[in-house]
């Protein structure tokens, strides 16, 4: 099964988020399989992103 690292959450799955002005812009989720990377899902959809349940996680 694979596995997504880091912080932040998105909809319950870990990942990255690049934010600009204390907004989020683009959050990342990845897919990891065999220690690689092997998928990366990015959404920057303002409207889709506002939706979001995002959370910050302790690194």
């Amino acid at each position: 099964m694979p596995v997504r690292p880091g912080p932040p959450s998105w909809d319950g799955t870990a990942g990255a988020v690049w934010a600009q002005g204390g907004r989020p812009r683009v959050v990342f989720r990845f897919e990891i399989a065999d220690g690689r990377i092997v998928s990366i899902e990015m959404l920057a959809d303002p409207a889709q992103l506002d939706r979001l349940d995002l959370k910050i996680l302790d690194a």
